[in-house]
């Protein structure tokens, strides 16, 4: 009786191929989110300085910064040259917002007067419409890190 010698792979070896390539799919996948987040993060590095320098604009035009409700006003940032899309932070569907947020989708600014009313700074133009601001901060959260907060204060941090 003559044996031949058949050609192909055992069971262990295609075993041991699958869980290679499955280890490293996997690696691959973690490292690739990783990335993305850090590009979101990045664009909002970039989105916020253009915010930035459209508030310092409306500052070095009007003398005083927009209230927080006139930065929530869709129209009104649409009139100082924000469109949507710059105040939406990427990766999310939130907005802008006054606020101090935890959360990496959205944007905070918080406008201040020179003269505080019941204690208070912030100057939202909910008690007085016409107040007049004389600083700002606007933040973001990490997405990659959601406990590191970057913020961006105005020129005039008074």
């Amino acid at each position: 009786m003559i044996r031949t010698k058949q050609n192909g792979f055992t069971i262990v070896e295609l075993l041991i191929v699958i869980v290679v390539i499955g280890i490293l799919a996997a690696i691959t996948i973690v490292a690739f989110n990783g990335v993305q987040a850090r590009a979101r993060d990045s664009e909002r590095v970039s989105e916020i300085k253009s915010i930035h320098k459209k508030l310092e604009m409306y500052h070095a035009e009007k003398g005083y910064y927009p209230t927080s409700a006139q930065m929530m006003n869709a129209t009104f940032r649409q009139d100082m040259g924000l469109d949507a899309g710059t105040l939406t932070p990427p990766g999310s569907g939130s907005s802008l917002g006054y606020c101090w947020s935890n959360a990496p989708d959205r944007y905070c600014y918080v406008a201040r007067r020179a003269v505080p009313v019941a204690g208070n700074y912030d100057c939202t133009g909910n008690i007085d419409p016409n107040e007049t601001c004389i600083s700002y901060a606007l933040s973001y959260r990490l997405e990659g890190n959601p406990t590191v907060e970057v913020r961006q204060n105005s020129l005039n941090n008074s």
